[in-house]
């Protein structure tokens, strides 16, 4: 954009998951997000397995912000906010919070997150798609 103008904010959505106390994993992710990103909805939280066949089961939300940030910019924000919070990579960890940029409007969806839980939980029967006012 070497004219000046501003980039357009656009709508993402944001995959939240954990199976750590993820109630209030949850919870300090969506308070992070909403310090840095105009939150504007998110999902009811779902239950749903682990992807990789373990034992562990997950929660996951689904929240709507808006952003100027290009999207590889916004996957770093995730990524940040993830380690702010305590995010170890690694075999065996426990996911204290993940964060999976889903979509931005105006592109096609990450098609390598397509078998994430996010996504599956929003296809299982039952998941809750209605939109509500996020509070963090």
């Amino acid at each position: 954009m070497g004219d000046g103008a501003e980039p357009p904010v656009r709508r993402a959505r944001i995959g939240l998951g954990s199976n750590e106390d993820a109630v209030r994993n949850l919870a300090r992710a969506r308070a992070a997000l909403a310090r840095e990103l105009d939150v504007v909805a998110c999902t009811e939280a779902h239950e749903s397995e682990a992807s990789d066949g373990g034992p562990d089961r997950y929660l996951n939300q689904i929240v709507d912000v808006k952003s100027a940030l290009p999207r590889a910019e916004l996957v770093t924000q995730l990524k940040r906010i993830e380690a702010d919070l305590g995010r170890v990579r690694g075999p065996g960890a426990r996911v204290v919070i993940d964060l999976d940029l889903l979509l931005v409007e105006g592109e096609f969806e990450a098609p390598e997150l397509r078998g994430a839980r996010h996504w599956r939980a929003l296809t299982e029967p039952g998941f809750d798609v209605s939109w509500n006012r996020c509070d963090a």
